[in-house]
């Protein structure tokens, strides 16, 4: 294959480097060069890069910066050929070898700088004979490719160093044609199609550069006054040449850049866009449109410092446009701006005039809080404070700026306040003790004892009757209602049942005694069984609330 055969690749590039070498077998060599290029694209990945490393190790770009300089179209043809077939591979091959071939041009004081390769690209973009500028747009997308950032990988200081070379050695080549076309501030010196094509080239690739390169750019742009010199192109009578102008202004206000605002409002610069809008007819046309949606940015993301320039400078002569509510829109921003700043300025003129009567023997702090703070900060202090806290201090030692506060009275009273919670939650727990004692009492006794009802004879004389015995009448044989502890109710379900059974038993009983038992008197007595023999259930303590009792 001919990328393996290392003896037909060095004989073809030292014959395009020769220079007594005649123009027609340099063109069938370039010709087998594109071609070759060409062909190489269709490599896998890895032997296409090894193929145009080696193009590059055997001089590749210097063979086109030969073809370049020679005064032949076709050869310039396929250089630029050649150059977009390396370029589209690797951008950081032909940046690199720019970078090496500045510092060669450095080390050597007889070099110039016209012909580096970038140089020679962007002159043949600007003496392209072909009226519809082919190879010069075909150029430009080279440039615009070699420019981006995005692509600048192969090493971290890749985009400072080309950039820096760029703009150093390159960039006042590139505009030349533009400064050289608007030295007259009104209107462009050549207007004929193929240069306002080329300016309109030049421009988009400014365009560009304002958009991803911010610092070297704007350093451009300031220094040479480039913003004044292009917004001469908006009096060309190609309506392209001026969009492309009002592009330029354009991405330059969204970048809201300060150093971009003061320039626009020191030179005014305002001023041309606002004639060229009165020039291009009422609406409905593209220089209309495009210069009021720069407006209506400018009032949208409220850009303070344009819209009072506009505002103070041009609002009379926009005010008669009424077909849009962007002027009076950026009307209303300004009038809210110093609506802001009065209210502003004003209340700082108030709030001087205080703090200066009120601390006319001292300077305020600018860390110290302010009145309405310290006020705040001191009611709550106040509520949470008891009222015998006196503030007090020693008048010999104290500072006069000093909080003076009895730190004692505060201890005391929070010494006071525990106290007195312990006493309560003591008392609560004595009296609470003391419930539980006599309610333990009570049910031991009730446990240890029967209800039984007996009968009594009735005071005829016998004295028969027990006198350690306590008689308690119960009208019609009630002997008391119990009830039971609400904690204890569902536990307790089958004692309840087994008292009720009881109950109905004994009135049973009573109703069928012989004597009237509504007339006799019951006694209570101990019961002789043993506790022991209980059931589960009946050991639960049952509360006496009433005993009903005649």
């Amino acid at each position: 294959m001919v990328r393996d055969d290392e003896e037909l690749m060095k004989n073809l590039f030292s014959e395009l480097r020769d220079d007594g070498l005649d123009d027609a077998r340099r063109r069938e060599l370039a010709g087998f060069l594109r071609e070759l290029l060409s062909l190489a694209q269709t490599l896998q990945p890895v032997p296409r890069d090894d193929f145009f490393t080696k193009l590059g190790d055997l001089g590749v770009l210097q063979a086109v910066e030969s073809l370049l300089a020679s005064e032949d179209a076709q050869l310039h043809r396929f250089a630029i050929d050649i150059v977009a077939h390396v370029v589209e591979h690797s951008p950081s091959m032909v940046r690199d070898f720019a970078r090496k071939e500045m510092t060669d041009s450095r080390a050597d004081s007889g070099g110039d700088d016209d012909l580096f390769l970038i140089n020679l690209i962007i002159e043949q973009m600007i003496y392209d004979p072909d009226p519809e500028l082919s190879c010069a747009m075909q150029l430009t997308g080279l440039l615009r490719v070699l420019l981006d950032p995005e692509n600048m990988t192969a090493n971290k200081n890749e985009m400072t160093e080309f950039l820096g070379f760029f703009y150093r050695n390159c960039m006042h080549l590139l505009m030349a044609p533009l400064l050289a076309n608007t030295a007259d501030e009104r209107r462009p010196g050549k207007d004929d199609y193929q240069t306002a094509h080329l300016l309109s080239l030049i421009l988009d690739l400014v365009t560009f550069s304002v958009e991803h390169h911010t610092y070297h750019v704007k350093n451009y742009i300031l220094n040479k006054d480039l913003l004044r010199r292009v917004l001469v192109l908006l009096n060309s009578r190609h309506m392209f040449l001026a969009l492309s102008a009002l592009r330029f202004m354009r991405r330059i206000v969204s970048t809201m850049d300060d150093f971009y605002n003061r320039y626009i409002i020191k030179g005014d610069l305002m001023k041309p866009v606002v004639d060229a809008l009165f020039l291009s007819g009422s609406r409905y046309n593209l220089v209309n449109s495009a210069i009021l949606e720069m407006f209506e940015f400018i009032r949208s993301e409220d850009i303070k410092s344009l819209v009072a320039h506009i505002v103070e400078n041009h609002y009379k002569q926009l005010q008669a446009i009424e077909y849009v509510k962007t002027f009076s829109g950026l009307k209303m921003r300004y009038d809210q701006q110093k609506n802001r700043e009065n209210h502003r300025f004003g209340n700082s003129d108030a709030g001087d005039r205080a703090a200066t009567t009120a601390n006319h023997r001292f300077r305020r702090d600018a860390r110290a809080m302010d009145e309405d703070e310290e006020l705040w900060f001191d009611k709550d202090d106040d509520d949470d404070l008891p009222d015998d806290i006196a503030y007090s201090a020693d008048p010999a030692t104290a500072d006069a700026d000093t909080p003076r506060i009895n730190i004692d009275s505060i201890l005391e009273a929070g010494k006071t306040r525990e106290q007195a919670s312990k006493t309560k939650k003591q008392l609560d727990v004595d009296k609470a003790n003391e419930n539980l004692a006599a309610e333990s009492k009570l049910n031991g006794a009730l446990h240890g004892a029967d209800v039984a009802v007996t009968p009594k004879e009735t005071n005829s004389g016998d004295g028969g009757a027990d006198s350690n015995t306590a008689p308690v009448s119960v009208p019609n044989g009630l002997v008391g209602l119990v009830d039971y502890s609400d904690d204890d109710s569902d536990d307790d379900g089958t004692a309840a049942a087994e008292d009720d059974d009881d109950d109905a038993r004994k009135d049973e009983a009573k109703n069928n005694d012989p004597s009237d038992a509504s007339s006799q008197p019951v006694t209570l007595k101990p019961d002789a069984t043993d506790p022991s023999d209980v059931d589960e259930p009946s050991k639960k303590k049952p509360r006496l609330v009433e005993a009903a009792a005649e």
